[in-house]
């Protein structure tokens, strides 16, 4: 698995945990780390939306992207 920093249909910013496979599908998209996620998370930057949207991996929104 790989992690991709993009924005959602509805245009939030999101890291989603895509296969290795995955190609960028928009020019906005950048491949993130794990690293670079944990940092991120840690921070407090982004949040698990994961059991709120109907998606087969993780995903993690952008914190004040919620408010």
């Amino acid at each position: 698995m790989k992690y991709v920093l993009t924005t959602s249909d509805d245009n939030h910013v999101i890291i989603a945990e895509v296969d290795d496979r995955y190609r960028k599908q928009k020019p906005n998209e950048f491949f993130l780390s794990a690293g670079c996620l944990q940092a991120n998370l840690q921070a407090g930057k982004f949040t698990d939306i994961s059991d709120k949207v109907d998606y087969e991996n993780r995903v993690w929104m952008l914190t004040e992207d919620m408010a």
